[in-house]
């Protein structure tokens, strides 16, 4: 009666991009590997979702529904400003998101900054800085807006081949993983929110907790209960 429970998609974070690409066999010499990489590498580093990077359609694109060639600004050699000016949050196109991605030196492959420079040079789409910033080259040689659809294939496709579970991700799973891998490390609640550009509570659903900040509590119990009869006995805890 009451249907099927929602399974959440896990999150994809520095881990699981790593095995993607090199167990995915990601080939950033082929172009369509290369735009979808750079999907992959801006969703997580800007803490994006899919929605923000694709398009919904090849050639019907919206303006404000998909990343543009406008929408990056590369700020010296190492930064790259990401604006953003569409999100569920942000439907009307109000204002506009804003966060920087900083380079990874040494590690051209993993780095948005640098790949993003490479896309660039190489898309070929008619409309100079309103044009889509990701395009997929199809078979006849004509390139197109990159879809929802293409990247989540392409997607699947390459957790496959790395021999991670493609139904446990989606394209979502890049904002998910970004926002746990910033909670992991500490950062504050309200940066995190900010980051994300959430506007409600929905930011604390996207913390999936470790192995071990889930023991932190049981491990705060044992050892107050510790001190505490260490205390009582005026000396080291009996058995």
């Amino acid at each position: 009666m009451k249907g099927n429970p929602k399974v959440k998609k896990l999150g994809l974070g520095t881990q699981q991009l790593v095995r993607l690409y090199f167990h995915g066999r990601v080939n950033l010499e082929n172009v369509n590997d290369l735009f979808c990489w750079l999907g992959c590498l801006l969703a997580f580093g800007a803490c994006l979702q899919k929605a923000n990077v694709t398009a919904k359609k090849e050639n019907a694109f919206s303006g404000t529904g998909v990343m543009l060639k406008k929408s990056i600004r590369f700020e010296g050699r190492d930064k790259m400003r990401v604006m953003v000016s569409f999100s569920k949050t942000n439907q009307f196109s109000e204002r506009t998101h804003e966060t920087l991605i900083h380079e990874v030196p040494g590690l051209t492959a993993f780095c948005a900054v640098s790949v993003a420079r490479r896309a660039m040079a190489l898309n070929q789409l008619p409309g100079g800085p309103d044009a889509p910033l990701l395009c997929h080259t199809k078979a006849g040689g004509q390139q197109v807006a990159l879809t929802h659809s293409v990247f989540d294939h392409w997607l699947k496709t390459k957790l496959k081949t790395a021999g991670l579970q493609p139904e446990r991700y989606s394209g979502h799973s890049f904002r998910r993983g970004a926002a746990t891998l910033a909670f992991d490390q500490g950062v504050p609640r309200a940066m995190v929110k900010n980051w994300g550009d959430w506007a409600s509570d929905a930011v604390d659903e996207y913390h999936e907790m470790t192995a071990e900040q889930r023991s932190a509590i049981p491990r705060m119990v044992a050892d107050s209960m510790r001190a505490a009869v260490a205390t009582h006995l005026g000396g080291g805890a009996r058995r």
